[in-house]
């Protein structure tokens, strides 16, 4: 598993499907094949705008409608409520890591860098343009529905809760702006499922290549030192990136799990209440949604379960080293860790991703969504 021209296309794509947007607080160079921080300064003020137009214009209107519906302020039918609730946790998700990527893009930045100076070899991949396609193409097409259709986030607000005090015609103006936070949370979207699944690769590439020397340790000291040399490089890299790595883990499995609950509902049970055009946004994230995590869950559990094995070929090849040398290997091969990828939040790990992740994190999902539609049949 490891980086293809292909797959530095879909970098490159995302780039440049959303140049005209505001400068964003990391950006890709195509030229060298690395991410780069840009610094405070006057160009990041649109980022910053587009920033707080998210945050008001979808953020606020459903965390208000939401907090109305829950305390049973108002009265809002299911239809409306559970687009609602996806735009408040798609919108949370895009605002938080818009915030990571501003503090802690300084930090991310060079561990690319260094991740792709050690990885070497070459496959083909194509599901990274697939998704950067459906994420560009989406902020051109459904935002027109979901204004048609009445049922953007500012319109559901000035319909069940500022036309109750005279004041509902203050936001009609400002529905367009719906348009353009869209295209902030497809951009976000987008920058962060490339650029995590292209780190993983990274490290994936460069534990292939660490396994098929770790049978020749016992050989000579010299491919020792250096098959040595990487995994300690490796394992300082992802130590010196190990509290953004666990925001960004925590964030995207919780929304992961939260959207595509959401999403499965309103696809299946709400198929007939939803606007034709405006459906098939549902669906369609559904499919995009699973896309994801079918592709970067088992890559961010590979990274522990590939490490392991190497330790045990390690171990193994004890046994052919001569006595001068074995007590030194020895020595060095326990006090290596197993290379790993967290989750957790404030510099907490909750929990460490194995193979058992996999099956719990399904069975949650699954079984969350099931309870979803078997719930008693409401008016929607």
């Amino acid at each position: 598993m490891s980086i293809t021209p292909l797959m530095w296309r879909a970098l490159e794509r995302t780039q440049n499907q959303f140049q005209f947007m505001a400068t964003y607080p990391i950006e890709f160079d195509p030229v060298k094949k690395i991410y780069r921080k840009n610094p405070m300064s006057v160009k990041l003020v649109p980022w910053a705008i587009s920033v707080t137009l998210l945050f008001t214009v979808v953020f606020v209107p459903c965390a208000i409608l939401v907090i109305a519906q829950v305390h049973g302020f108002f009265a809002i039918p299911l239809t409306k409520f559970a687009v609602v609730a996806i735009f408040l946790a798609t919108s949370g998700l895009c605002c938080l890591g818009d915030l990571l990527a501003f503090f802690m893009g300084g930090e991310m930045a060079p561990f690319f860098e260094t991740l792709n100076q050690l990885n070497d070899r070459i496959i083909s991949r194509i599901s990274l343009n697939v998704v950067v396609t459906a994420f560009t193409l989406y902020p051109y097409i459904f935002p027109g529905f979901f204004l048609y259709t009445r049922m953007d986030p500012l319109c559901q607000l000035e319909k069940y809760i500022l036309n109750h005090y005279g004041i509902g015609k203050c936001v009609n103006y400002l529905r367009f702006l719906f348009i353009l936070t869209c295209f902030q949370i497809c951009r976000f979207m987008t920058i962060c499922f490339t650029t995590m699944t292209m780190a993983t690769y990274l490290v994936l590439s460069i534990i292939k290549n660490l396994d098929k020397s770790a049978t020749w340790i016992w050989v000579t000291e010299r491919i020792a030192k250096s098959t040595f040399l990487c995994h300690d490089t490796l394992q300082i890299v992802l130590q010196a990136t190990h509290d953004p790595h666990l925001t960004a883990a925590a964030l995207i499995m919780f929304a992961g799990l939260v959207l595509s609950i959401a999403f499965n509902y309103v696809t299946l049970k709400m198929w007939h209440v939803i606007p034709m055009p405006l459906y098939l946004f549902f669906p369609g994230g559904s499919l995009i949604i699973a896309g994801i995590i079918r592709l970067l869950l088992p890559m961010v559990i590979s990274v522990f379960e590939s490490d392991r094995v190497i330790h045990t070929k390690w171990e193994g090849c004890l046994q052919l080293v001569a006595k001068s040398r074995k007590m030194g290997l020895s020595k060095k091969i326990k006090s290596m860790q197993v290379l790993r990828l967290g989750s957790g939040l404030l510099q907490h790990e909750f929990y460490y991703l194995k193979k058992s992740t996999k099956t719990t994190y399904q069975y949650v999902l699954l079984s969350y969504t099931i309870s979803a539609l078997l719930s008693k049949r409401v008016d929607f």
